[in-house]
């Protein structure tokens, strides 16, 4: 039995995806089950997935479901960029889940953090966050904020909710979009491929609206470097976005092109999805005073680059 009340922040927010984001450990496929088979109820009653919460709502998760203790895990390497007494902020390598699940249960960012951070984050487990705000997919590497009490988790919360949270990524894409920046306004929703869930553009208009800023820092024959500024949060948004312009991260093996990826990996030794988290600014919710952070690109990303300019590759 799991149980989960509802906060201010998820008000009028669909059931099924506020357990997806609580619940990472449960596969979506999993979840969609659960309500099939009536094992979902709020306030003492079943609920279909497409329930909308409110405030004071209490989640039951009836079985199957039960809450896993996730063990520290000194072996977990990442960077710590900043600490202080009300968050950290961290850079988290590509390869690594922020959060453990059916398949990872030890080796995840938050076993690391648990390991030198318990007392702050334990607490804060009880809805699986753990302090976190915001996630970042496996393959992707780079920034990330951690809230280290109530009030702060909160506050971040709230500012992620109301799109005050800026975020910038750096892209290694193929082929040049069709403009050297652009704002990309393509609503989200699930599908499926192969027994695996992705994201891609709803059509007629409809999903959750998802923008994305771009700008080219950079352009490499077949290739190019890009700025992009996320302005919503959807999953796999960038990813999506991108390869719908024609230009898909280099190295990503949902969304890429086999041609692309197999031709960067030969020839720029680039063996993962090109995609970092590079900076992050919001308020800081301890002195309330405007924060910003970056990640320096990873040793193998800028080896990539290095690769592509003057004097280095022929492609």
């Amino acid at each position: 039995m799991w149980k989960y009340k509802v906060n201010p922040a998820h008000a009028g927010r669909r059931i099924d995806r506020l357990l997806q984001a609580k619940r990472s450990d449960l596969p979506y496929g999993r979840i969609q089950r659960l309500f099939r088979e009536k094992q979902v109820w709020v306030n003492l009653q079943p609920v279909p997935p497409n329930h909308r919460v409110n405030p004071g709502d209490e989640i039951l998760i009836r079985s199957g479901a039960g809450v896993v203790e996730v063990p520290p895990n000194a072996a977990v390497e990442f960077t710590v960029l900043h600490e202080d007494r009300d968050i950290l902020v961290v850079s988290k390598p590509a390869g690594m889940t922020v959060l453990p699940g059916s398949k990872q249960k030890t080796r995840s960012l938050v076993n690391g953090l648990l390991h030198g951070y318990e007392a702050d984050l334990r607490p804060l487990g009880k809805d699986r966050s753990y302090g976190l705000a915001h996630r970042l997919d496996r393959d992707t590497s780079g920034i990330l904020v951690v809230a280290r009490n109530p009030d702060a988790h909160q506050d971040l919360l709230d500012q992620f909710r109301r799109r005050r949270v800026q975020k910038e990524y750096r892209a290694l894409v193929a082929g040049a979009p069709p403009r050297p920046e652009g704002i990309l306004q393509l609503p989200l929703i699930r599908g499926e491929r192969s027994s695996r869930m992705v994201m891609q553009v709803a059509p007629g208009g409809r999903g959750q609206k998802a923008v994305t800023e771009y700008n080219v820092l950079e352009e490499f024959h077949r290739f190019s470097y890009l700025a992009v500024q996320p302005r919503t949060g959807r999953t796999h948004q960038i990813r999506v976005h991108l390869a719908t312009l024609g230009t898909p991260v280099l190295g990503d093996p949902l969304y890429g092109i086999q041609r692309a990826n197999t031709l960067a990996r030969h020839r720029l030794g680039l063996e993962r999805m090109f995609l970092h988290a590079q900076a992050i600014a919001f308020r800081h919710p301890g002195t309330d005073r405007d924060f910003r952070m970056e990640s320096p690109l990873p040793e193998d990303l800028e080896a990539v680059l290095s690769r592509l300019r003057p004097g280095e590759v022929t492609l």
